[in-house]
């Protein structure tokens, strides 16, 4: 299946897409909310750092389109490769956000999928 993508950033220290279905009436629930970005990022670079310090407030800021403004979400993060070493050049994420998590709570679950790697 192919996907469509739109995005931003500058290109060279920091970029992301949002990875949206280009059949939907494919996917298992064609109607869910959920967004899902992959996102680069230039480690030692000043937006790389804001990026690894702070990734919610971050993309609240350089990615409104992840919708992570509401009170109370719930954030994981999963490091792929942790051991990789200490100062890698670039690291990449998938994320994936959902608006609400239940009925009686309004609030966004966020995942993300982080792979550090040198290019």
């Amino acid at each position: 299946m192919e996907s469509e993508r739109d995005g931003g950033g500058d290109g060279e220290n920091f970029g992301w897409t949002r990875l949206k279905a280009a059949e939907p009436e494919h996917l298992l629930e064609p109607d869910d909310p959920q967004k899902i970005f992959l996102v680069d990022t230039k480690t030692e670079t000043e937006i790389g750092k804001q990026a690894a310090n702070d990734p919610v407030e971050f993309f609240r800021t350089e990615i409104p389109e992840m919708g992570l403004d509401a009170e109370g979400m719930t954030v994981q993060v999963l490091r792929v490769n942790a051991e990789i070493a200490f100062n890698p050049v670039r690291k990449r994420e998938v994320w994936m956000v959902h608006p609400q998590r239940s009925s009686k709570v309004q609030a966004p679950t966020a995942v993300s999928v982080q792979f550090k790697y040198e290019r």
